[in-house]
């Protein structure tokens, strides 16, 4: 009922694959963006609109914070606030190959090779520094980023270069993004929520 729709950011890296056409439109602030039928989109920091149209008839992956690192072969730091065609990111014959066999395939099956594709890709597997999964455990608690820091053994500098490089964002935004997708949640309850809590 409406051709284009506002994404608020998630603060997680995503996989979008268009099974209907090939092609997406994505206007940030810097503009109209046209992407083939299967995208990446980085950590954003402000909302996007896509055109609707697009997203009819789609099937996506979103990555814990850190996971798409060993499946696109790019430190997410490097996709933050982008969306990238995955043809860039793989080669283009298996970026298509995939798009093609999930086009073809029923709905139980798409499952089933997607998370086939994602899980060859993962062979050699980066492993998350060990500072980070405490910190955003800590963070998502409310905790400040010199508290974390202090907690994880490193000045709030580094984990501020090792937050944007492996989870595409820093560790303020990161507990902002978290703060926010949870007060959206909120909104979604049946009953409404202690605001002032």
């Amino acid at each position: 009922s409406h051709s284009c729709e506002r994404v608020l950011p998630s603060g997680t890296v995503e996989l979008v694959i268009n099974l209907a056409h090939d092609g997406f439109l994505v206007e940030t602030s810097r503009g109209p963006q046209r992407l083939r039928g299967a995208l990446v989109s980085g950590v954003y920091q402000r909302f996007f609109w896509i055109d609707t149209r697009d997203h009819a008839d789609v099937i996506g992956v979103h990555f814990k914070p850190a996971g798409a690192w060993p499946v696109l072969g790019r430190p997410p730091g490097l996709l933050t606030d982008q969306h990238v065609d995955l043809e860039d990111l793989w080669s283009a014959a298996d970026a298509r190959r995939l798009r093609v066999q999930l086009m073809e395939a029923d709905e139980l099956q798409r499952l089933r090779l997607l998370e086939e594709a994602l899980t060859a890709r993962c062979l050699q597997p980066r492993a998350l520094h060990p500072a980070c999964a405490p910190a955003l455990g800590a963070l998502s608690d409310g905790r400040s980023v010199h508290e974390v820091a202090a907690a994880v053994g490193m000045s709030a500098r580094r984990l501020q270069s090792l937050f944007q490089e492996q989870i595409g964002t820093t560790p303020k935004r990161y507990a902002r993004l978290h703060r926010f997708q949870r007060a959206l949640a909120h909104l979604r309850l049946p009953v409404s929520p202690d605001w002032s809590a």
